[in-house]
């Protein structure tokens, strides 16, 4: 079968009439709702989308603009839904949001839904809107938001944009400036958005910093979320962005660093559920590369973590993923004359160790080594 843009190549003089024909089936489904949940309507109206008019964009927002839930849930379909948000006017752009209520997290959490979310971010200027109508209903979700797959990129965009760091070149494509003819002045073009996307993103950190460290601030919460393949990268990102709360955040994680686990006394039925004991984060494979990069890029961090593991930073430079923190401490100038201090007594036995996971030891012992 061949595509709208292959058949309107092979007959540019029918053009019009094609995405007339096109344009009037699309407009008579919206009678019935239902068959827009179709997977065989949504390439059809994405083909209609990217090659009708500005005009004629514009009319199809107005007709699918409360319909948009129905065709979310697919790849042709969110790209419908990020180009009704791209070329929409701000009075369509908040019906647009509007029908989101409700489903806020669902569609966060969706592999294409949540570029619908990444595309009001993207889009929508009035972050006035965007706070009352998504965010509020997002954070009540915070945690299962944070180390879901998809939802967690939706935290991401908000704390750090959409960049290359977390979002892969399709979708950085996807969400790309769009521009529409000058009112005026059509022999331009305009971008649909007029609100700087620094100045968006800027507007929308603000919205969330404060709960974001309210939340991090409980011991529980920060460590089911640090452990978390997800959740990590919520934790670090918000760290490395505060200034006034860091002492309280970090202090907040390393209740789990060098700790002493409670046991608990009470009795399990045999088809209940344990909960998973908690580790040392230090020890933890996902968690430790968190701490091992916030000590890296700040001294206040790398001071803190010190004076936790202070009185055992000997077992932790010998142990798999513990060295790996202890040898950034070593290479951070705020802590390196401490850390040499403290480790020298342990020199012997770093430069004993004999394993094919010793790697971080071993240029311990060496760095150790060359400040004798």
């Amino acid at each position: 079968k061949k595509t709208l843009k292959e058949i309107l190549a092979e007959n540019p003089q029918k053009k019009e009439n094609i995405l007339k024909f096109l344009r009037e089936y699309l407009f008579s489904l919206t009678n019935k709702p239902e068959l827009l949940k179709n997977t065989i309507v949504h390439k059809p109206l994405l083909q209609y989308m990217e090659y009708a008019s500005y005009s004629d964009k514009i009319e199809m927002i107005q007709f699918m603009q409360e319909h948009i839930l129905h065709f979310l849930h697919t790849r042709d379909g969110s790209k419908v839904g990020v180009l009704l948000f791209g070329y929409g006017t701000p009075k369509e752009r908040k019906i647009l949001v509007k029908t989101f209520k409700g489903y806020v997290t669902k569609i966060c959490k969706e592999e294409y839904g949540h570029l619908l979310i990444l595309s009001v971010l993207t889009y929508v200027d009035d972050t006035v809107l965007i706070k009352n109508a998504l965010i509020k209903e997002m954070f009540k979700d915070f945690k299962d938001l944070s180390m879901d797959k998809y939802g967690h990129l939706v935290v991401l965009a908000i704390l750090k944009g959409i960049s290359t760091k977390y979002f892969p070149p399709s979708t950085l494509q996807l969400l790309q400036p769009k521009t529409i003819p000058d009112p005026q002045n059509p022999s331009n073009m305009v971008i649909t958005s007029k609100k700087p996307s620094e100045k968006r993103r800027e507007e929308l950190l603000e919205s969330i910093i404060s709960d974001t460290k309210q939340f991090l601030k409980d011991p529980q919460l920060a460590y089911d979320l640090i452990t978390n393949q997800y959740g990590s990268y919520i934790v670090k990102e918000t760290i490395s962005l505060v200034t006034d709360d860091k002492e309280a955040l970090v202090s907040s994680i390393l209740t789990w660093v060098n700790f002493v686990p409670e046991e608990s006394d009470r009795k399990y039925h045999p088809l209940e559920q344990r909960p998973e004991p908690k580790v040392d984060l230090v020890e933890h494979n996902i968690a430790h590369l968190v701490l091992k990069q916030l000590v890296k890029k700040d001294g206040v961090v790398a001071n803190m973590v010190l004076d936790k593991i202070a009185n055992k930073i000997g077992g932790y430079a010998m142990n798999q993923t513990g060295s790996w923190i202890v040898l950034e401490l070593l290479d951070n100038v705020s802590t390196k004359q401490k850390v040499t201090e403290l480790l020298m007594p342990h020199l012997t036995e770093l430069q004993n160790i004999q394993s094919k996971d010793a790697a971080a030891p071993a240029l311990i012992s060496q760095k150790l080594s060359q400040n004798k």
